[in-house]
């Protein structure tokens, strides 16, 4: 799947943008993917955190997206990571609420509780509060999980997001 590994390698750069910058290229991209997926039957879900469903409104915006994207969940809190994805509370003690450990628990989560096929999740500090000496605002992990297939990488991103 070019186009998914395309993508995946894409969306962090998408993120570093500003919004107003990034959201027709996004959709573009987006696009992209859909015809991939619909191409192979295959079907898409989100976990996003710091982008509150900004990816999904992209995806949403590419007509007929609804025949390969299935949903999103908005786990802005960490109960919400919990309840609706699985994180174990372990892990958001230990890593924290902005992990690698904690975009694959919400991808594996997601791929677990919906009938997708990928999953991508997104976690992240969007600022302009938060943030530690380890964990600057405006960073962000971005992991995707197929159950199709194993992807030879883990988090695809981690890094500073645009303001």
């Amino acid at each position: 799947m070019m186009v998914l590994t395309l993508f995946n390698e894409n969306l962090a750069k998408y993120f570093l943008m500003s919004l107003e910058q990034s959201q027709p290229e996004l959709i573009a991209l987006a696009k992209r993917l859909g015809e991939s997926l619909l191409a192979n039957n295959y079907l898409l879900a989100t976990a996003e955190s710091c982008t509150g469903g900004g990816l999904a409104y992209a995806i949403t915006a590419v007509p007929g997206s609804s025949s390969w994207f299935d949903r999103t969940v908005v786990s802005y809190s960490n109960d919400a990571k919990k309840d609706l994805l699985g994180v174990s509370q372990a892990t958001l003690d230990s890593e924290g609420a902005v992990s690698a450990v904690t975009a694959i628990e919400m991808a594996e989560g997601l791929l677990e509780r919906s009938p997708a096929d990928i999953t991508v999740a997104i976690t992240g500090i969007a600022g302009p509060d938060g943030g530690t000496p380890d964990k600057r605002k405006l960073d962000s992990g971005i992991d995707t999980r197929s159950s199709k297939r194993t992807f030879p990488w883990g988090p695809s991103f981690w890094g500073p997001r645009a303001r």
